[in-house]
């Protein structure tokens, strides 16, 4: 199933849920907002204000694959998590080079021109495993989908990934667990061949320090499993060539201050993998919001949003594949109903070397 389809899908399930929960309001009696969440303790407590989720930006880590980079000669076939090499593949100076093609899959051997002895990432291995990925500062009971859509990555292939989650609190709604599950397609140019996989699974423990209505400060850890069939680092050694695909552990701080029609929302994090061969990262993902118009009906607020995201390697750094990257992210949420956000938006890379040409996002989130 394309990407297109699979978001078609997913809006009308949670359209439907989102109608049947409006149908059981009581009548006459005024529905809560959408981002409704009084502590236990009160029953006559003012609504918190709508915080929607960022919209993110992480295909993979960017490539460095100029000046000698790599030369694809051999393989590794994905659809089997081991290497094949039966010839072809491409050349990453400056795009792909197709010296034969693919055969059956994304196979390519990896001859180091420049005597570099290391490893390079995997583009979208791992899947949505940022917390700034549909990411809320705020822990919320929410069921949510995101479609991503990468044009031209690596000059030869457009992306299509798709991620399902929930979330659900405890704690008096200060503390809430979430999953992630993403599913990736990668489709070559000129009718080349396509590759689909399920992506690695994140799970998410959060917990709100701070979780007042204008102000939330929460801290928490993500869990990467190597559950994906992809490498997530390819290794050449003098004799070998290994896959690497570790854990991942990321812990973070989230932050969200609200002046008015205004906020201000972010995400610090550092990803850590339990292989030494992987190389740590620390991203910040910082956003803006303001709440254009608010009302009634089943169109409750628009709320534009920028958001800017910099990714900077700790380890290997200025090694092919580890490198600095920010991009770019702007869209708009749009809440629907008592219980719906749909969010669209557009993201690009900004620094080089660019891993992709633009991003283009649809986020579905549905709270009950």
């Amino acid at each position: 199933m394309n990407g297109s389809k699979w978001i078609m899908i997913a809006s009308l399930v949670i359209l439907a849920a989102s109608q049947s929960a409006s149908n059981a309001a009581e009548p006459g009696g005024d529905a809560a907002p959408w981002d409704y969440q009084a502590p236990a303790s009160c029953n006559t407590c003012q609504p918190n204000p709508v915080i929607p989720p960022m919209f993110g930006d992480q295909l993979q880590f960017g490539g460095q694959f100029n000046g000698g980079g790599f030369n694809f000669q051999g393989g590794f076939n994905f659809n089997h998590g081991g290497f094949n090499f039966q010839g072809g593949g491409f050349n990453f100076n400056g795009g792909f080079n197709f010296n034969g093609g693919f055969q059956g899959g994304f196979q390519g051997g990896i001859n180091f021109q420049g005597g570099f002895n290391g490893g390079a990432p995997v583009a979208v291995a791992r899947g949505a495993f940022k917390i700034g990925e549909n990411g809320l500062v705020r822990p919320e009971d929410r069921v949510f989908s995101t479609y991503n859509y990468y044009n031209n990555v690596l000059g030869g292939m457009d992306t299509h990934r798709e991620m399902l989650g929930f979330e659900k609190t405890f704690f008096s709604g200060n503390a809430s667990v979430e999953m992630r599950l993403p599913f990736l397609q990668n489709n070559v140019h000129n009718d080349g061949p396509a590759e689909s996989d399920i992506a690695d699974l994140t799970a998410i423990f959060k917990y709100a320090v701070v979780n007042d209505p204008n102000t939330v400060i929460s801290l928490g850890l993500a869990i990467t499993a190597p559950t994906g069939p992809i490498p997530t680092v390819i290794i050449q050694t003098e004799n070998n060539l290994d896959g690497v695909h570790p854990w991942l552990l990321q812990p973070f701080i989230g932050y969200y201050h609200g002046v008015g029609k205004f906020y201000l929302q972010g995400f610090t994090s550092v990803s850590v993998p339990t292989e030494s061969r992987d190389a740590c990262f620390l991203y910040n993902d910082v956003g803006i919001g303001y709440r254009l118009w608010e009302g009634a009906g089943l169109l409750r607020a628009i709320i534009p949003t920028f958001e800017t995201h910099v990714n900077t390697p700790l380890a290997y750094r200025g090694a092919p594949g580890f490198a600095d990257s920010v991009d770019l992210t702007a869209g708009s949420y749009f809440l629907l109903g008592e219980k719906m956000t749909l969010g669209t938006a557009v993201g690009t890379p900004v620094t080089g070397p660019k891993l992709f040409a633009f991003e283009a996002i649809f986020s579905l989130n549905w709270r009950y």
